[in-house]
């Protein structure tokens, strides 16, 4: 199996940093979870497809490409089929029309019954991807640390490993929420790294699930899959944009 994940994002859509990483962490999670079997109440990842997506989380290696047009990404694309290829429902940019935005491949064969989630709107429960601005973020490293971010995230949510196989139940409303509602992302932006460790300490105080990941100077913090009303205390509510605590949109 292929122990790189391949990410391509359309430039000429000219995506903001944070709409870009949000679309490129859906790639990855649709990649990883429509290499899982449905098991209805969980999502199952077999012994071997487990031991392999454990050696890329201990050694990641990924690959980001920008690509022009919807033809540009069909062509980078070395097998389509199993491809995670991304539409967006065009509610925060594209003037409401959807659009072919990012892919994922590589790791793993996928499943030929991919899980299908269901277009809800307004979205129920979502992940933050929380970037520290005290140093220069590039687009590139946002979308490869979200990509990341999302499948270190996704693993700690997991319970198994590489001889019986990953199990993600479903019995979380929150994650069972985000599944269907599509994998929902924000990329956000705070000032400084003291300001995302106060955040994230907050968030843990209540029970919010969190990861952190540092990229040479960069670092993320994935919030969620959590309900928004369950942030709320911490980050203020959804319909503010979150500008308490000095977070932004991206």
């Amino acid at each position: 199996m292929e122990r790189t994940l391949k990410l391509y994002a359309r430039q000429d859509l000219s995506m903001r940093k944070g709409k870009l990483a949000a679309q490129q962490g859906h790639s990855a999670c649709a990649q990883l979870l429509n290499a899982m079997e449905d098991h209805g109440a969980s999502r199952y990842l077999n012994p071997e497809r487990s031991g392999h997506f454990l050696d890329f989380l201990d050694n990641p290696l990924l690959d980001f490409n920008l690509v022009d047009g919807i033809e540009g990404l069909q062509a980078a694309l070395t097998d389509p089929q199993n491809a995670s290829q991304i539409i967006d429902r065009g509610l925060t940019e594209f003037g409401g029309v959807p659009t072919l935005t990012c892919a994922a491949e590589g790791l793993f064969p996928l499943d030929p019954h991919r899980f299908v989630p269901t277009a809800v709107n307004p979205i129920q429960a979502r992940q933050w991807l929380v970037f520290s601005k005290e140093q220069p973020l590039r687009k590139d490293d946002a979308a490869v640390l979200a990509a990341l971010g999302c499948l270190v995230q996704l693993r700690d949510l997991m319970v198994g490993d590489r001889e019986t196989g990953l199990i993600l139940s479903l019995e979380n409303p929150a994650l069972k929420a985000w599944l269907t509602d599509g994998f929902g992302k924000i990329g956000m932006g705070i000032k400084t790294d003291k300001d995302l460790d106060e955040l994230q300490a907050d968030l843990t105080d209540a029970s919010v699930q969190t990861n952190r990941l540092v990229m040479g100077k960069n670092t993320l913090l994935v919030i969620g899959p959590a309900f928004a009303e369950d942030v709320a205390t911490v980050m203020g509510p959804e319909s503010d944009r979150y500008t308490t605590r000095l977070l932004s949109l991206l």
